[in-house]
């Protein structure tokens, strides 16, 4: 009997120190009681506002399976990002017969254009979902960034990628969007030092058991849903650390950091998961979508549950962790 209850006590502290081991990030989860959105916030929230209006309500579902919705985005995105000096290309995929396309926006680097930041998200949807938070947030979140970093210049290469054909039954693929991508940037033999991605940013809750948390990391996580997360698989877990870092030096948004094995559930599928497998350090930012929204993705995902203050929050803690990556002396993970 002793023998198996220390055979318990060893796995329990395995588990323990496993769960430690892709919880630990540095830097504080947040700062004293939430504030007053600024005046920055406040103009931030209204645009964000409105590019998730625009997506989800005037040009809706965007699924993969309807073609003229999809360009319709497309279009949206590259009028949105026309006047920024970003160099805008097509980039064509296809996959099980179906032709779609990314939509790449550079800024080239100063001093170290051969090192590339890069910024992901999605602007497809899942079928018959007005996709508010799955995905237009990621899409506007990546706009406005976007706009306000091309205008400073970057030491390193700052690249914008709005990937479609990122739903099922792609999602996990070689035919997912972001992973083509990656795959060209590949057989470029591009360096790319750091994949942030987008998924899911306009979810926000105060309430207790807001928030729900897979096995085995309940204990680790709050249970409301008050925060965002930065989540990569265990080969990115160094960049993860530095994002988590940088972030927090720079937010009073509450955050979360994990890294987890490659095929867990609900993140194999992500655009982050497509990075890393194609070779790349990646991580996903995120309101944990279905784990805290349970309309995400759904037809009843729309834009007037979302909350704009705190998705403008933490934008401008997104925009500040890409501006210290994309300098030179950021280092690489």
């Amino acid at each position: 009997m002793k023998g198996f209850i220390g055979f318990i006590v060893f796995v329990v502290a395995i588990s323990a120190g496993f769960v430690w081991y892709l919880t630990d990030v540095p830097g504080t989860k947040s700062i004293g009681a939430p504030t007053a959105l600024t005046s920055e916030e406040e103009d931030l929230r209204d645009v964000l506002q409105s590019h998730v209006v625009k997506l989800s309500r005037d040009i809706g579902s965007r699924s993969n399976s309807d073609p003229s919705r999809l360009a319709q985005a497309a279009g949206y995105v590259e009028d949105s990002l026309r006047r920024t000096g970003l160099e805008l290309r097509r980039e064509t995929i296809e996959a099980s017969g179906r032709s779609a396309l990314n939509l790449i926006a550079d800024l080239r680097g100063t001093t170290k254009p051969g090192e590339i930041v890069l910024v992901g998200t999605h602007f497809d949807t899942p079928r018959n979902s007005p996709g508010a938070d799955c995905n237009a947030t990621g899409v506007a979140v990546a706009i406005e960034l976007a706009k306000r970093l091309s205008s400073n210049g970057s030491e390193r290469t700052l690249r914008f990628a709005f990937f479609s054909l990122s739903e099922s039954p792609f999602a996990g693929t070689d035919g997912q969007g972001a992973f083509q991508h990656a795959k060209k940037c590949a057989e470029k033999q591009e360096k790319i030092v750091a994949a942030i991605m987008l998924e899911g940013l306009g979810s926000y809750s105060d309430v207790e058991g807001s928030q729900s948390v897979p096995f085995p990391f309940g204990f680790s996580y709050p249970s409301k849903g008050n925060f965002v997360a930065f989540l990569s698989d265990v080969n990115s877990r160094d960049l993860l650390r530095q994002v988590v870092a940088r972030f927090r030096a720079s937010s009073r948004m509450p955050s979360e950091g994990c890294a987890l094995p490659g095929l867990f559930p609900g993140f194999s599928g992500t655009d982050a998961a497509a990075f890393s497998r194609g070779g790349f350090p990646a991580v996903l930012v995120t309101d944990t979508g279905i784990e805290r929204n349970p309309e995400y993705g759904r037809p009843s995902d729309t834009h007037d549950r979302l909350d704009y203050g705190r998705m403008a929050r933490a934008a401008l803690g997104i925009e500040a962790t890409v501006a210290a990556l994309s300098r030179s002396n950021a280092g690489a993970p």
